[in-house]
């Protein structure tokens, strides 16, 4: 009985995420939208790497401390094992990194 309960609350929980995603792919081609006709490529570019970045962030925020988590090395396809918190931290530095150049321009 423990495994249909299990798997059941898996699936809603898979839903729930498959719905917030799908309202954060919304919300990107609306900011794609207002921001095309004001903004430079770059500009855009920049945006579009920022709300990936919070998009990450709230995804990693919903994780459980212990799941596991891989980052990938940049410029390939290797990928390590990580925590919930470490990959939170680099995304929340990131985050800053793009937000200042943002304020920037």
């Amino acid at each position: 009985m423990e495994k249909r309960f299990s798997s059941g609350f898996q699936s809603q929980t898979t839903k729930v995420h498959k719905l917030v995603r799908e309202k954060h792919l919304k919300d990107l081609q609306i900011m794609d939208l207002s921001h095309s006709c004001h903004s430079t490529s770059e500009e855009i570019c920049q945006s579009r790497e920022l709300k990936t970045l919070q998009i990450l962030d709230a995804e990693l925020d919903s994780l459980r401390k212990t799941a596991r988590v891989y980052i990938q090395q940049p410029n390939s396809q290797v990928f390590f094992l990580s925590n919930v918190e470490k990959a939170r931290q680099d995304t929340k530095v990131k985050i800053a990194k793009l937000s200042g150049q943002q304020l920037k321009t």
